[in-house]
């Protein structure tokens, strides 16, 4: 099967990360691009990375402490301002791209409320596009799974113990595959991934030895920031 590249929070080096503008210029490299999703203080999935405002809008406080109305009023970047995730389906649909949806919390429960969010959201519609579903939440990506078995989902990691256990902890959370931070990954674990049947997806790659690397190891997906720098060399 062809490398799948996936345009991390749209295309992060390209655009402010997470906005529209970075969809959009992910959808034109990418054959998926990937969000991250929090709540706001009125209950709306909003797509940013952080639990807070500083990194990208420059505000104090979390997200949870704002209504989403609120949190349209600040600059995210050339102007942009924070998207629900309806308006990154809309984007991502009318491209003909795949999407992935990235749980995301300060804590257990914070995550749970999301994945709860998402999955009241995902079964209210259906969708034109392949949708993706991961979070190193395992916990909540497990009970997503468990209400939407028919979404494809994965787990992710950063640490090397736990991508040494790749297989048993996708098995565990009833996973389709799992991505891990690309420097830890090896021949055995993409082997051992794919021997049962699972898909591996290698994050952030944005140089060009790394991703010959992971495509020799015979990764599936491959996450950057310049999906740009990459289209064509799969």
């Amino acid at each position: 099967m062809p490398l799948i590249i996936v345009g991390h929070r749209g295309a992060r080096g390209l655009a402010p990360e997470n906005t529209i503008k970075a969809f959009e210029i992910g959808c034109k490299y990418s054959d998926y691009v990937e969000c991250d999703i929090h709540l706001s203080a009125d209950g709306r999935l909003v797509v940013i990375h952080d639990g807070t405002l500083r990194g990208t809008a420059h505000q104090p406080g979390y997200i949870s402490d704002y209504s989403l109305e609120d949190l349209k009023k600040f600059d995210f970047g050339q102007g942009e301002k924070i998207p629900t995730l309806e308006e990154v389906i809309d984007v991502v649909e009318r491209n003909k791209k795949g999407l992935i949806i990235e749980i995301k919390g300060l804590t257990q429960e914070e995550a749970d409320s999301v994945e709860r969010k998402l999955a009241e959201f995902m079964k209210s519609r259906s969708f034109s596009v392949p949708i993706f579903v991961c979070s190193f939440w395992h916990k909540s990506l497990e009970h997503f799974k468990n209400v939407l078995p028919e979404i494809k989902t994965f787990i992710a990691v950063d640490d090397s113990e736990t991508a040494g256990k790749s297989s048993e902890l996708i098995y565990n959370s009833n996973a389709d595959g799992i991505g891990i931070k690309s420097e830890l990954i090896s021949k055995e674990i993409v082997d051992d991934v794919h021997k049962n049947k699972f898909f591996v997806d290698a994050w952030t790659v944005n140089e060009e030895k790394e991703f010959k690397r992971l495509k020799e190891l015979g990764v599936d997906w491959i996450t950057t920031d310049y999906p740009d720098r990459f289209r064509g060399s799969e």
